[in-house]
């Protein structure tokens, strides 16, 4: 409901404003409803006050959701450029030095703006992007996006796109429902075996054990809302559309056997717009500009899979092991834009015409067979044109300027009348080109006609400087800088095209099924992995042979040579293949494998490109390449200090009609660490920090992995590249693009070129990044010049782009940039402490020999409680940890209730410091080789292998669970499919951090040795805390949703004047808020609704009818606000309350409760001296604002959710008498 009032927000902003910044303020309320609140409030041009409100309560707020989605409104908001908008940023700006400096990754809930304007075209859009952040996924629950295109002073909406569900993780898992493979099956039919299990630590077992309630799945409901073709478009649907799937694509399935035609045409008009103007000669003068748009698709299509999907009697739709599709298509649209300005005489009934038609069409008459093989991981493409002999347009651009005179009485359009006359700017360029005749055979005629200029490589980097990608979007048919007439056509030519079809092959595999097969005879401990660099050797990528009928043996060859060299590698190899069928078959092939592995600091890039053109000589390209990784402490940042992180690469590649005689360059790079970033990092304030922790045997809480991550980060780049043979072409291009970036780095940048001998055939190219990787200096040496770029700014995301580290590739690194840190998630249960997948930390104290439940699965209760064994099998887990000596901790891991348990034991050898046990049978952890631990059916259970550093990694991907142990503390890395649905001492994994210590009762308990002994084993331990359950001082009832009234009658019609009517003394009369007391209590969740009535109506007698007032009424909508003005403004006694204020040591201390004072026109006559809880902080803004409210006697609410830091005597009048 509240995400709808799009409308009202804009319309009404003022009758809006009240009730959405009330629903905001309410703490009680689900964070959902109140970032939706938060949207449109930003839609009804908040006052500077109200904005400055929600960003000073960013400070105190608990939801991280809520106060992720105001801060990332109100700092987008200052940034606006669109002219109308710019007070609205000018407030924005005024508030945005008061929001919380904490961060928020883009899994919490976001508020886009943007604008742009171009000034001199008058045109501009404004965007808006939202989304509301889920508690069970990392992917929204709700997305918004809105584009709204400013042309010339029109503001129109442009697109429109909405998405919302009730749970990600529940509508997720209901498709997944519906469709099943063989893996899938496999794994239901074990889950089902496996649920008879009695091991007395399965998940079963534990949530029987300690009573886990879990949550009440929600019905799946579920909404899109998009503008297509013109219409806004709803789809709404629920658990019973979702789960009719499987009978409509199974009747789809059987309608398409014997082919289905179809049709779908569609005309709209996307703008109309007519505007006249008057004009000093008194003549009309009207502006007109219309888009109309044509969609038209037709053809059939069949479809046949094996097992066919119309045969199968199932709930679920079987994913079939191959398909075959054909489709033959008339794809078509056209687009023709019409402006025109004119003027009319009236007394000779003509119009006089200046206008400009924008005509675009795009035809694609074209046969698509596809052939998909799931099990092979294969698939097959062939295209070809409906008519093969018939030339086809496939792409018309025209612009034409015009002038004419056209009787207004003439329904003959414009453009067509006798009087038109086309306007010309320059003299006509016109020629004709025809692209793919050779290569492909497939030919392409190109013919431009128009007056066009040339664009060189600066006018379009200054266009890119410019504009954005949306302008250059959706602003591109507008913001020409000038009108000229073109033509452009691209046309299939039937008549020189010697290829009538084209063919696309794609294949992907690996050698997982054979790693598996041999797991036992690769698990015995033979140090013989390759602790030296792999050369890298261009010819290896070459295969035997290049043709189709050659793609499997090619496929493994380079498989195979990816991995050699490799101990325990994990290779895959991907094939791109497209082949051009005619008279001269044409034909290009690419080939890339990579290998890696855990155990091996070396790993492997192999490629090769084949072409072979219809017309032309061949071409080939083989490349190699090699990196040297080193294996780095994860949990040890002593150790991490002293390792050495650097990597070297090195590449060769090799091209031409014979690659090996071809042109050949050679590339060797070092990657290292400087000193000055050592020191850097050892005197950061992250690595005091992390010594201390360490000294208390915390070795793995954030502050040492944080610091640790930084440590392994590289700041020294060298690479020295020499090659032979290079083509002329290739060299003009390679400056030309060190052209455009001194273009781009002018500022920085300097050059030699007089006194240079560096060696030929040769380039060196270093880059030296600042110790803090704000700015780095890059410097080249070619053969005949120097270049330096020296303190060039590197921006924040090209940061976690180009420092490279060891310990994390580009997809973590961009991933931890983007969720700030939250990419992968982990638990801890360090030595004496312990932290959260919300990443809170608290003090961990076990009972020695009791077990603990660190982790255990407690998915959403499903109706009439149903369980899913096909999509929670792989979730079922339980995680167990155990004190078992000083410093010493052992680990045991139930998976699928029972059927293998990892139990995981301190020790101490040469290569681990743990004893690794699955299904009570002993494992090695070496750090020369990964073991693969398989079940019976072949199916991996467990990567296992030790680091250098003594830690033992046990990786479970089929269970999304990684976790590093060492003896003395356990690390758990859970992906995103534990969200929400787990309990247990690595909390609740909700994204919050107030709800972690959830009990298996859903209730959330204040101190952290309660939480600790609610998920003990020990019998002693469990009665002490079930005794204490009951008990709400001590276990808080989990997060309920608390209503509260946020309608301001004035907006409704129902507000009563003050001299009509006494409502207070109704109220009295009726024993309403007689309590003095409660009536200066803060507005929360708990005010009953009979002093929400009282109080809103004492509101609106105190408001005025400005525009600051209004807004201000809007805000006052707590018992606390409005009691406490009460009493200090009406208030007629000898003494009032009132917060003091006591400045000391360059701090600004508040009393955490008012203190009496002598009213106006009294004195004390006798003092008490009293010992008072102060809140002191800092002076600042923040303080220096309170301290104004304080001086007029408002009461300040966010005192009472802050903890008082000091004691102080003050002296408080006892006794005021008159002065």
């Amino acid at each position: 409901m509240v995400a709808a009032m799009d409308q009202l927000a804009r319309l009404s902003p003022k009758s809006a404003q009240s009730s959405l910044f009330n629903i905001y303020q309410n703490t009680g309320e689900s964070h959902e409803l109140r970032c939706a609140a938060v949207f449109q409030l930003m839609k009804t041009n908040p006052s500077a006050q109200m904005l400055q409100r929600m960003a000073a309560f960013t400070e105190q707020d608990m939801s991280k959701q809520v106060n992720s989605a105001v801060k990332s409104a109100i700092e987008s908001a200052a940034e606006l450029k669109e002219p109308k908008l710019q007070e609205f940023a000018q407030k924005a700006k005024a508030a945005k030095k008061m929001l919380s400096p904490k961060t928020f990754g883009l899994q919490y809930s976001k508020n886009y703006l943007s604008s742009y304007a171009m000034k001199e075209e008058n045109l501009g859009y404004i965007k808006d992007i939202k989304t509301i952040g889920s508690e069970d996924s990392i992917l929204p629950k709700g997305i918004q996006y809105s584009l709204r295109s400013v042309l010339g002073g029109l503001e129109m909406e442009k697109d429109r796109f909405s998405a919302m569900t009730a749970s990600v993780s529940d509508l997720l898992g209901l498709l997944e429902n519906q469709f099943s493979t063989e893996e899938s099956r496999r794994q239901e039919k074990n889950a089902k075996q496996s649920s008879n299990n009695n091991d007395s630590h399965s998940t079963k077992m534990i949530a029987q054990m300690f009573n886990i309630q879990r949550e009440q799945a929600e019905q799946v409901e579920a909404q899109i809302f998009a503008t297509i073709f013109g219409g806004n478009r709803l789809f709404a649907f629920d658990n019973h559309t979702v789960e009719n799937i499987p009978r409509t694509l199974k009747a789809a399935a059987a309608r398409l056997q014997n082919g289905q035609s179809f049709n779908y045409t569609k005309m709209y008009n996307s703008y109309v717009v007519n505007i006249g103007f008057p004009t000093a000669m008194g003549l009309p003068f009207q502006f007109s500009y219309k888009k109309t748009n044509l969609i038209s698709v037709g053809g059939e299509m069949k479809l046949k899979t094996h097992p066919n999907v119309a045969d199968v009697n199932e709930h679920q739709v079987p994913v079939p092991n191959s398909a075959n599709v054909t489709v033959e298509a008339q794809l078509l649209y056209a687009g023709k834009a019409q402006s025109k300005i004119s003027f009319i005489t009236p007394y000779n009934q003509q119009r006089y015409i200046a206008g400009t038609n924008r005509y675009m069409q795009v035809n694609i008459p074209i046969k698509a067979a596809a052939d998909i093989d799931v099990q092979n991981n294969q698939v097959a493409f062939k295209l070809e044109p409906l008519n093969k002999n018939k030339e086809e347009k496939l792409l018309i651009a025209t612009q034409h300027p015009y002038t004419t005179i056209q009787n207004i009485l003439n329904l003959i359009p414009a453009e067509k009348e006798q009087n038109t006359k086309d306007i010309n700017v320059r003299k006509t360029k016109e020629w004709t080109e025809t692209y793919g005749e050779h290569s492909t055979g497939v030919a392409m005629k190109v013919h431009y006609n128009g007056e066009g200029k040339a664009i060189d490589l600066s006018t379009v980097y200054k266009s890119m400087q410019d504009h954005d990608l949306t302008t250059a979007l959706i602003l591109s048919a507008n913001n020409n800088a000038e009108i000229y007439r073109h033509r452009f056509i691209v046309s299939y030519d039937a008549q020189r095209s010697s290829a009538k079809a084209i063919r696309f092959y794609a294949s992907y595999r690996d050698n997982e099924q054979n790693r598996l097969r041999n797991a036992n005879n690769n698990n015995n401990d033979s140090n013989n992995s390759n602790n030296g660099p792999l050369e890298a050797r261009a010819s290896s990528a070459i295969p035997s042979s290049a043709s189709r009928n050659g793609a499997e043996k090619r496929q493994e060859e380079l498989l195979h040579k990816a991995s050699s060299g490799i101990k325990d590698a994990a290779a895959s190899v991907v094939e791109i293949m497209a082949e051009f069928e005619g008279n001269n078959n044409a034909q290009y092939v690419a080939t890339a494998a990579l290998s890696r592995s855990p155990a091996d600091k070396n790993s492997k890039f192999l490629f090769f490109y084949h072409a072979s053109p219809a017309q032309s000589s061949k071409f080939e390209m083989a490349v190699a390449a090699t990196a040297q990784v080193p294996q780095l402490s994860e949990m040890n940042f002593m150790r991490s200090e002293k390792e050495d992180p650097a990597m070297q690469i090195t590449a060769e590649a090799m091209w031409g009609e014979n690659a090996q005689s071809g042109a050949q360059v050679s590339i060797k790079a070092r990657l290292e660490q400087s000193e000055e970033r050592k020191q850097y990092i050892a005197n950061h304030p992250q690595a005091e920090q992390c010594r201390k922790q360490m000294e208390q045997r915390d070795n793995a809480l954030p502050a040492c992995r944080n610091i640790t991550a930084r440590a392994n980060a590289l700041d020294q780049y060298s690479f020295t590249v020499k090659y032979e043979k290079i083509p002329q072409r290739l060299m003009n291009a390679t400056y030309q693009i060190y052209k455009l970036a001194r273009y781009a780095g002018f500022p920085y940048n300097s050059e030699n070129v007089v006194d240079v001998n560096n060696q030929a055939n040769q380039l060196k190219l270093r880059v030296n990044f600042a110790e803090d990787h704000q700015s780095a200096n890059v410097s080249i040496e070619a053969p005949h010049a120097n270049a330096e770029f020296k303190n060039l700014p590197v921006p924040h995301m090209a940061k976690h782009i180009l420092i490279i580290n060891a310990q994390y590739d580009i997809d973590e690194r961009m991933g931890y940039a983007a969720l700030n840190g939250q990419y992968n998630p982990v638990c801890v249960a360090d030595g004496s402490s312990a932290q959260t997948f919300d990443n809170k930390t608290y003090p961990l104290n076990l009972e020695k020999d009791s077990w603990y439940v660190l982790m255990t699965s407690a998915p959403k209760q499903r109706q009439n409680n149903k369980f899913d064994f096909k999509t929670q099998r792989n979730n079922n887990v339980t995680i167990l940890v155990k004190q078992s000596g000083d410093n010493k901790k052992e680990v045991k891991v139930v998976l699928n209730n029972g059927e293998h348990v990892i139990d995981m034991q301190p020790t101490s050898n040469n290569d681990a410091n743990a004893k690794i046990q699955v299904n009570k049978k002993e494992q090695r952890a070496s750090k020369n080789n990964v073991n693969e631990v398989t079940d019976n059916q072949n199916q991996r259970i467990a990567q296992i292998y030790a680091l250098p550093s003594g830690e033992v990694v046990v990786n479970m991907p089929q269970y999304g669970l990684v976790l590093n142990y060492d003896g003395s503390r356990v690390m758990v890395d859970a992906n995103d499919r534990f969200r929400d649905a787990i309990r247990g001492l690595c909390g609740s994994f909700t994204g919050e951090k107030a709800d972690d210590f959830i009990t298996p009762r859903n209730c959330i308990l204040r101190e952290a040795r309660d939480f600790v002994a609610a998920y003990s084993l020990s019998s002693n331990n469990k009665d002490n805390v079930n005794a204490r359950l009951s008990n709400k001082e001590f276990c808080v009832p989990q997060k309920k949703v608390q209503f509260q009234q946020v309608i301001n009658e004035k907006h409704t019609g129902r507000y009563v004047q003050r001299k009509g009517l006494n409502l207070q003394g109704i109220y009295s009369w009726f024993g309403f808020g007689s309590n003095k007391e409660d009536s200066n209590q803060s507005g929360n969740n708990d005010t009953n609704e009979n002093n929400d009535r009282r109080n809103s109506r004492n509101e609106n007698k105190n408001e005025n009818s400005n525009e600051n007032n209004s807004n201000n009424s809007g805000n006052r909508n707590s018992n606390e606000n409005n009691s406490n003005e009460s009493n200090n403004k009406n208030q007629h006694g000898s003494t009032i309350h009132r917060t003091k204020v006591v400045e000391q040591d360059n701090q600004l201390c508040f009393s955490a409760k008012p203190l009496s004072e002598c009213n106006e026109g009294f004195r004390a006559e006798n003092t008490a001296e009293k010992q008072m809880d102060f809140v002191c902080m800092t002076d600042g803004q923040q303080a220096r604002q309170w301290k104004e409210q304080a001086r007029k006697g408002e009461h300040i609410s966010a005192i009472r959710r802050k903890n008082p830091n000091k004691t102080m005597a003050v002296e408080v009048p006892t006794k005021c008498i008159a002065a």
